[in-house]
């Protein structure tokens, strides 16, 4: 912006200085006492004041076309870093949902929340720091509607984090005795098999003992965890993780500022009076008040009696 001013008020001292040249030339040209040689004068005058002008404009506009071009250019690149950041994201929690189901565990469960959705929820408040620090590589109106959507992303992984952090130890515990039955069982049923010179020999009609699952049992009770690994459409992992994560990847895709896009289900338009209330407050240098949006969301749309 400074440049622009700055270039606009060297353009208007050209055309000013021009302009004397102009008002040189007619006088020299116009002048009762003029000879020849003045209105030689004047006329190569008038040729420099309106090579000025012309030179002048030519260059404000190509230079004014360029920096629009490098604007365009850097407003793109910012957008396919926020979407390439924001899919790796959704990938690495998506994958959580598959490795926890398949391994059925609370090791996996464990770990998946402190590699996965721990470090996404980070992600994606980097994410949220980084568009408010370029506010002008996304339109005002787009902007609010793709932060409230990372808040509401947000909310879900750090509801599922809270959980976590209240509920591991007890379930660990369960996974730990559940893996000291499973040995218990392995020992007993090896002990049972027949031994040969090959050594142990398995019957191909040996019935093999189920594995203890008491662990993975209490795991899937826990609310949240049971909807996260929901294939329900109506989960809330769905209406408020995905359903979010795809409208900030509609509106992060979208050139058009005044291109209208159809809200995601669970979007309540509360929450942009809120976060205006909260920049703000944060522009005045006031500490905002009262629950910020994250725990807001959880709250309202994440409480318990929410979850299937």
């Amino acid at each position: 912006m400074f440049n622009k001013h700055r270039k606009f008020v060297i353009l208007l001292l050209l055309i000013a200085i021009a302009g004397g040249f102009v008002a040189l030339s007619w006088v020299l040209i116009n002048h009762k006492k003029s000879t020849d040689w003045h209105k030689e004068v004047g006329e190569g005058v008038l040729t420099l004041g309106m090579s000025v002008i012309i030179g002048g404009l030519v260059k404000f506009f190509v230079d004014s076309y360029q920096e629009e071009g490098r604007k365009y250019t850097r407003r793109k690149e910012f957008r396919r870093d926020l979407l390439t950041r924001l899919r790796g994201t959704f990938d690495a929690v998506d994958a959580s949902r598959l490795l926890i189901k398949a391994h059925r565990s609370a090791k996996t469960y464990g770990e998946r929340v402190r590699e996965n959705i721990l470090p996404s929820i980070t992600t994606l408040y980097d994410i949220k720091r980084s568009l408010v620090d370029s506010q002008n590589s996304v339109d005002h109106h787009m902007l609010a509607k793709l932060r409230v959507s990372l808040h509401y992303m947000i909310a879900y992984l750090t509801a599922l984090g809270n959980e976590y952090e209240e509920q591991y130890r007890d379930i660990s515990n369960s996974q730990f005795f559940q893996e000291a039955v499973q040995q218990k069982q392995k020992e007993l049923f090896i002990g049972r098999l027949s031994t040969s010179e090959q050594g142990l020999q398995l019957r191909p009609d040996t019935p093999i003992p189920p594995a203890p699952d008491f662990a993975w049992k209490k795991l899937v009770q826990l609310p949240y965890l049971h909807d996260f690994l929901s294939e329900d459409r109506d989960s809330r992992y769905y209406l408020i993780f995905v359903d979010h994560y795809e409208h900030c990847k509609r509106l992060l895709k979208q050139e058009a500022a005044d291109a209208v896009l159809k809200l995601p289900e669970q979007f309540d338009p509360a929450y942009l009076s809120m976060l205006a209330e909260m920049d703000a407050s944060r522009d005045a240098g006031v500490k905002p008040g009262g629950a910020n949006l994250v725990n807001r969301i959880i709250g309202d749309q994440l409480n318990i009696s929410s979850l299937k």
